[in-house]
């Protein structure tokens, strides 16, 4: 019961989170909006790595990709005309 109610608010706050969005953009799509969001966390993420390079520099370079590395791991996105959004 409990992993249901978890998957339904967060259902219920990414469609509030989506709506909102829309208000801004009202001619986007989900699909435009699963970017923004999807470009977003690439942000969060590149903030990250660059705060956390210090640290990350202690641990020999065989232990640890570069950040282009990760950055590389990451799909591109784009809306595509079949409706998907990853490349």
């Amino acid at each position: 019961m409990v992993p249901f109610v978890g998957f339904a608010a967060m259902a219920a706050f990414e469609e509030m989170d989506f709506r909102e969005w829309l208000e801004s953009h009202p001619t986007g799509t989900r699909a435009e909006y699963g970017c923004a969001t999807y470009s977003a966390s690439v942000e969060v993420l590149k903030e990250f790595l660059a705060e956390a390079e210090p640290v990350l520099e202690q641990v020999p370079e065989w232990m640890r990709p570069s950040t282009d590395t990760i950055m590389g791991w990451l799909p591109v996105c784009e809306e595509q005309a079949d409706g998907g959004v990853m490349e």
